[in-house]
């Protein structure tokens, strides 16, 4: 058996995968077994990430989520061959998120009903903005539910090239509106903090005042990012809405409502946030109207979207 040692000091020039690739083609030409390969000490995530791309383009494989491609890579690099390899003790952002608790992720990390709990109890958090991002994260979590129903089922194998156009946008877009269930709350919780701070001299009550106008300047953009972010999936909904599997047809219809629905949950957290502020100022009244905008643009695409769903039998 021979071994293979090398330090790897930028993966973003030469990553694993492509190492990897190099070393077993020698043994290939050698007429000899790659039995694996082993990592001695700690990974970031990016280069894991970049060798499971690699890997799906190579083999044309639909993989999304974050521990299938790292699943993936283990897999494909033999990492597991000598010792076994726990991504939660070997890639750098894993360690790190294992050991510090992240208050930017509480409300993502609570089980269903301890979330519900908590918005149905006397607190002001999680609120309506915290809920609206949820809601939006269901509602395109239900249509990547529906497109991957669609994708790979055999009866519907040529829409597969359609299906993965629109695939990643649902994905991602989920993810992206969990994390603003997060950041809304951080956004309440720094104008709350500002508002409590001391005014007694004019140095204390322009410190106090500039914290509140960027607090609040927060509170209004992350709903405002849920209204786009939202917003955005309407274009890859109406190519879905055409083509998915209509045995999923309430899951997508259901998914549409929610998106409608987290918009403008969304616009009245936007307005009422706005509510006694300058709108002279060009950035909020920009803002304003093209958060209305949104708000009527979702309830035209959201009903010829679920026109277009009701047609399918």
């Amino acid at each position: 058996m021979a071994q293979i040692s090398i330090n790897l000091t930028d993966f973003k020039t030469t990553n694993l995968h492509q190492i990897f690739e190099e070393c077993d083609k020698d043994a290939k030409e050698l007429k000899l077994a790659t039995c694996g390969s082993q990592i001695v000490g700690l990974i970031p995530l990016e280069s894991i990430l970049m060798a499971a791309e690699y890997y799906i383009q190579k083999e044309n494989l639909l993989i999304l989520e974050e521990e299938k491609k790292v699943k993936l890579v283990i897999e494909r690099l033999g990492l597991s061959s000598i010792a076994k390899f726990n991504p939660k003790e070997r890639i750098i952002e894993y360690l790190i998120k294992e050991r510090l608790a992240n208050e930017d992720e509480k409300y993502q990390n609570l089980s269903l009903k301890d979330f519900t709990n908590l918005v149905g109890a006397r607190s002001s958090l999680p609120g309506g903005g915290c809920v609206s991002a949820l809601v939006g994260a269901l509602g395109s979590a239900l249509s990547c539910m529906c497109a991957l129903l669609t994708y790979g089922n055999r009866k519907f194998e040529m829409l597969d090239p359609h299906i993965r156009q629109v695939l990643p946008s649902f994905y991602n877009s989920y993810n992206e509106l969990l994390k603003l269930v997060d950041q809304d709350a951080v956004a309440f919780n720094s104008y709350v903090a500002a508002r409590r701070l001391s005014s007694k001299t004019p140095e204390e009550q322009i410190i106090k005042k500039e914290k509140i106008d960027k607090a609040l300047f927060r509170c209004i953009e992350v709903p405002y990012m849920v209204m786009n972010k939202s917003n955005e999936l309407w274009p890859f909904l109406r190519k879905l809405a055409l083509i998915f599997n209509t045995e999923t047809k309430s899951d997508l219809q259901v998914g549409v409502k929610c998106l409608e629905t987290a918009i403008f949950g969304a616009y009245a957290n936007v307005e009422i946030n706005l509510k006694g502020n300058d709108l002279s100022n060009s950035k909020l009244s920009d803002l304003s109207a093209d958060a209305k905008r949104i708000l009527i643009e979702s309830k035209k695409e959201a009903e010829e979207i679920l026109n277009i769903i009701d047609e399918r039998n």
